[in-house]
């Protein structure tokens, strides 16, 4: 059974290693390279992306909390129809016919948080979204200092965290 990895953020770092390993092949969707929140996602997914596009503040929301990409850009045609585009591959794979793996980068705010609550909901937003045959992974990572840009947790750490995607030779078809 053919596999595709795919990045639910929680920003950039996630389709960044994804891509270094290898494990995507699917051009950009819109959680590549947005910030959002866990509740954020969870919406979006279960209303189909319905306030995803508010013109009046270009392609980040601060009302919904979503920011697609790390600045705030005019809400110029072709910028909207980019992300327009991005979420319309997203939409398309629910028609993919093998094993999806969604990836989603975490970081505890208490230390006795599993996440489990999280996930569980997440993983509602998932089917409810379309989409049949999945597994949601967590990669829990620490923030960096305040005021760093560097991201925690080194290219090791994700190798090991996906050592059974990259030794297993599962590797993504291109959608």
């Amino acid at each position: 059974m053919s596999t595709l990895v795919i990045s639910l953020g929680k920003n950039c770092q996630t389709a960044h290693h994804l891509v270094r390993l290898g494990l995507t092949t699917v051009k950009r969707l819109p959680f590549d390279t947005s910030l959002t929140d866990h509740a954020v996602l969870c919406e979006m997914l279960r209303t189909d992306f319905a306030n995803a596009f508010q013109q009046r503040v270009g392609i980040v929301d601060h009302n919904n909390r979503f920011m697609f990409g790390h600045h705030e850009l005019p809400a110029v045609a072709g910028v909207m129809q980019t992300w327009r585009r991005r979420v319309g591959r997203f939409r398309s794979l629910r028609q993919f016919r093998g094993h999806l793996v969604f990836m989603r980068g975490w970081r505890p705010w208490n230390p006795a948080d599993t996440g489990q609550e999280d996930r569980d909901e997440l993983e509602a937003a998932l089917g409810s979204f379309g989409f049949k045959d999945f597994e949601l992974r967590y990669i829990e990572y620490v923030e960096p200092p305040a005021g760093s840009t560097a991201w925690i947790g080194s290219d090791e750490q994700w190798e090991e965290e996906l050592a059974d995607l990259l030794n297993h030779g599962s590797r993504p078809v291109v959608q």
